[in-house]
């Protein structure tokens, strides 16, 4: 009987030893509860890295659309400014002409104001216009009298205020699509510290890089926001 007591007494000793071993902390964290059988953390990171990701993706994606399209206004603005040069040479042209035109009538002798006629003849309709409207006493030339308007001035001027709005529009979207890479950066950075969340044990380390990893979302859908013109920059 003895013997059997001090087997008996051995094994429960052996028995509250090995549950106390179990049961010594190991310097980790209690699981948290479970949602549909899944820890409430890792459902919260798995969330935010979906929802960082389809954002990166996103703020990409329309950055380089945006990019593309200030690239496309630079381009026709570039194409304006060409065709504005071409009809303010063809004003300069135009111009040399009529003052050489208007220098060999004033060569000219009062008499025989037949050859003064023929000059005028060969004036282009705008200096025609302007001379008609000279006053000697006003004006050393027709050319002073703002009456003056070469054929192309028009188109060169139109042209060249289209291509000055064509740059600008690409200034803004270039400014737009800075918007949407700052927010691929913020949504990147989101999804680094979700990303990490589940490497360490401790539930205050995981929860506090889920919250910064929520946090950086908020900048980079304001980012976003301005991205999109829906916010003023």
């Amino acid at each position: 009987m003895s013997e059997m007591a001090n087997e008996l007494a051995k094994s429960t000793i052996e028995h509250v030893v090995h549950n106390d071993e179990g049961n010594e902390p190991n310097g980790e964290d209690e699981p948290g509860p479970e949602i549909f059988g899944v820890n409430w953390l890792e459902l919260v990171a798995a969330l935010l890295l979906g929802i960082a990701g389809a954002l990166a993706a996103f703020a990409a994606y329309n950055g380089h659309r945006v990019a593309s399209e200030g690239q496309e206004a630079y381009t026709e603005s570039s194409l304006t400014t060409s065709t504005a040069n071409g009809y303010y040479s063809d004003v300069t042209s135009q111009e040399v002409a009529d003052r050489s035109a208007y220098l060999q009538y004033e060569m000219l002798p009062e008499e025989p104001s037949r050859n003064v006629q023929v000059a005028i003849e060969l004036f282009s309709p705008e200096l025609k216009v302007a001379f008609d409207a000279w006053d000697p006493d006003a004006a050393a030339t027709p050319f002073d009298t703002g009456k003056y308007v070469p054929a192309d001035m028009a188109d060169a001027e139109e042209q060249s205020a289209l291509a000055a709005e064509q740059f600008a529009d690409g200034q803004v979207l270039t400014a737009r699509a800075d918007r949407f890479d700052l927010a691929v950066v913020f949504f990147t950075l989101a999804l680094f510290f979700a990303g990490i969340a589940n490497l360490f044990k401790f539930r205050h380390v995981k929860l506090a890089l889920l919250v910064v990893s929520a946090l950086l979302l908020l900048p980079g859908l304001y980012s976003v926001a301005q991205g999109n013109d829906w916010l003023a920059m």
